[in-house]
């Protein structure tokens, strides 16, 4: 696990990976399931002042920086084990990240 940026960012980085899992594990007919997963037209322009990248593009690439596909991410979500495991890897991560930047 490779994260650039100092500890604050891997706060966000776990808090995003958390709420995402719990997203995943809501019913596909639920509204934020549907949002986040919906297909945006390719006419479809974001009014001025918002920001160009999505927020499953963030997610995307916060598991990048853990080494995880977007294709594991489902049976990641379903098992809470491997989910923890990747939370508390984040978590230790964070620590190391944190320790070597105070010494």
């Amino acid at each position: 696990m490779k994260c650039v940026g100092g500890p604050e960012k891997w706060v966000h980085i776990i808090k995003r990976l958390v709420y995402f899992g719990h997203v995943l594990k809501m019913a596909p007919s639920t509204d934020t399931h549907q949002v986040l997963f919906c297909v945006i037209p390719t006419n479809w322009r974001r009014p001025a002042g918002r920001p160009h990248q999505t927020w499953l593009a963030t997610i995307t690439n916060d598991l990048d920086q853990l080494g995880i596909s977007m294709d594991d991410v489902h049976e990641l979500a379903a098992d809470r084990t491997l989910q923890r495991r990747l939370i508390h890897g984040a978590v230790h991560q964070f620590m190391v990240h944190a320790a070597d930047r105070l010494a």
